[in-house]
């Protein structure tokens, strides 16, 4: 009798243990954009270009290889910037290429970079930034599609 009580104690008590760690697993709160976005920096993996068909054109294996190692940050205060990598397209040029500002807009589905470049959040995750920009080109405009990973 003693034997089936401590089993039934046992039994209850897993199942107590069991529910329990499912239910927190539940409760992990997710990130806020802000946070996703300011977690880490982020490098640039690939750079597509919208056509005129409606296809898209990578310009990434195009791009300068002192272009492709950069380093983007957009910092939880912020404020943003672009580095240089490993290399340097001039030596003499500022490890820094480009600072300034950021912000969401429109609900944090899009970030606004140095007060003038829109760019339209596609996918925000924890290792995965993609976004477009539309850039005006003469009395037209091209879009851009950027992808960063960390």
């Amino acid at each position: 009798m003693i034997e089936k009580k401590n089993t039934r104690q046992f039994f209850s008590l897993l199942l107590i243990l069991i529910s329990s760690i499912s239910c927190n697993k539940n409760n992990v709160l997710q990130k806020s954009k802000k946070e996703l976005l300011t977690q880490k920096k982020w490098k640039l993996i690939d750079n597509r270009q919208k056509l005129p068909n409606g296809s898209w054109s990578s310009l990434f294996p195009f791009m300068d290889s002192c272009r492709i190692n950069d380093i983007y940050n957009y910092s939880p205060n912020f404020n943003y910037s672009v580095d240089e990598g490993i290399s340097k397209c001039n030596a003499n040029d500022s490890q820094t290429v480009v600072s300034g500002s950021w912000s969401f807009q429109n609900n944090e589905t899009e970030i606004l970079v140095l007060g003038t470049k829109l760019q339209t959040i596609i996918l925000l995750t924890e290792d995965t930034l993609k976004h477009t920009v539309i850039m005006p080109v003469g009395w037209s405009s091209e879009i851009y599609e950027m992808t960063y990973i960390h």
